[in-house]
């Protein structure tokens, strides 16, 4: 949407007695859901622009609204709230995180949504690596998993010699001493894996014979409930480490965009940020995955990145346990009564279930249209 777009000739005509508001609508591409974007057939749509729409349906008989699109690659919020101080702009339809500092600024509206800072990273490795890196981690615990079967398999043997002479397969089999040691085999490794079946059906019933079966289902469960529970452990770990936390963000170094206070925000957990201009969505995730061995991610926010893993499939988003903040459009001060108006009617829409609607058609995660 460029300026020539924008500022057509039907913007210069106003009516009579309304008061003239300028009206800047942040927009960006369709994977950037929050800002306004331009569907394939035309139609402008994205949540703080929908809102918009609705917030104005009221308005018109007291103001007329002069609406001016951005270019998708400014993402400088910082320079969005100094314009709108100095009159540039009388407001900014787009996400803007609370903070003291623009709060000095400029009017942050009634809260839009609640919105969090989001990593995007490279996706971990996929399911068969992780199951070979199990495998090796555990490697040791299976190998005395098969020296047990095969301890037990010569124990049982030599104790229970009779066991599998009622099978009919051992009348068949020529050698009678090899078909019952490979039986007692297979019976202790099933055992070994949790089917403790064969184990008891096939039992002789005399005394040492119960002894044994009795003391190999009781090892045999206690050393497959450990391995379980060590590679349960391993799993959560590894994927664990697929997720970022604020431990974890500590002396890592990521991407983000200068002048966010979302950015600002993240920088209190103690990472390493370096920070670029004005730059697209599509082009810093770009550079991230240009530079993905120098940097563990993109720091976004959630309302700006929720579309990307769902496009993209090789990259993740991680924003549990991550900062989050309420978030706002801003308002010029000298414009406090038109202020007033808008946020009467945010909280309107907000009451009636309409904002929370509007939301859920752009965000999946519970939190983000969380406003009551």
């Amino acid at each position: 949407m460029s300026e020539k777009e924008n500022k057509t000739e039907e913007q210069k005509k106003f009516t009579v007695g309304k008061e003239i508001i300028k009206v800047y609508i942040l927009s960006g591409s369709e994977n950037a859901q929050s800002t306004a974007f331009k569907k394939p057939d035309g139609q402008i749509v994205g949540y703080t622009y929908d809102v918009w729409n609705k917030v104005k349906e009221t308005l018109g008989d007291r103001y007329e609204f002069i609406e001016t699109f951005s270019d998708p690659s400014e993402q400088n919020y910082g320079k969005f709230v100094n314009d709108t101080e100095a009159g540039v702009h009388d407001i900014v339809i787009g996400i803007f995180t609370h903070s003291p500092g623009r709060a000095k600024q400029v009017i942050m509206s009634h809260p839009v949504m609640v919105d969090g800072n989001v990593i995007v990273h490279k996706k971990a490795e996929d399911e068969v690596n992780r199951i070979f890196f199990i495998v090796q981690e555990t490697i040791k615990l299976l190998g005395i998993l098969f020296l047990f079967t095969l301890l037990g398999s010569v124990v049982l043997y030599f104790v229970e010699p009779t066991r599998t002479h009622d099978l009919p397969q051992y009348k068949k089999f020529k050698n009678k001493g090899l078909y019952s040691f490979l039986r007692s085999l297979l019976t202790v490794a099933a055992a070994s894996l949790g089917e403790m079946g064969f184990l008891a059906e096939n039992s002789s019933l005399s005394l040492p014979g119960i002894v044994v079966v009795m003391i190999i289902m009781m090892i045999a469960f206690l050393l497959i409930s450990f391995i379980q529970s060590e590679i349960t452990a391993i799993n959560i770990q590894q994927r664990a480490m697929s997720v970022y936390n604020k431990e974890k963000v500590k002396g890592a170094r990521f991407i983000g965009y200068k002048g966010w206070a979302s950015t600002d925000k993240f920088k209190l957990l103690g990472p390493k940020i370096d920070e670029v201009g004005d730059m697209t969505m599509d082009q810093i995730i770009k550079l991230y995955k240009d530079n993905s061995e120098d940097y563990e991610g993109v720091v976004l926010v959630y309302s700006d990145a929720a579309k990307y893993p769902e496009i993209q499939n090789d990259i993740s988003g991680s924003h549990q346990g991550l900062n989050k903040f309420l978030a706002s459009w801003i308002i010029n001060r000298e414009k406090k009564y038109f202020a007033d108006d808008v946020n009467k009617r945010l909280i309107e829409i907000q009451d009636s279930g309409e904002l929370q609607d509007i939301c859920r058609k752009y965000f999946k995660e519970d939190f983000a249209c969380s406003l009551n």
